[in-house]
């Protein structure tokens, strides 16, 4: 589902952006 990974990826840059850590994202 295309939608739905795209769903995660936008999930994951908030997250991501929330944190402000590049080691969140790499892990």
């Amino acid at each position: 589902n295309y939608g739905g990974e795209l769903q995660e990826a936008h999930e994951c840059c908030l997250k991501y952006r929330s944190t402000g850590r590049t080691g969140e994202l790499t892990r």
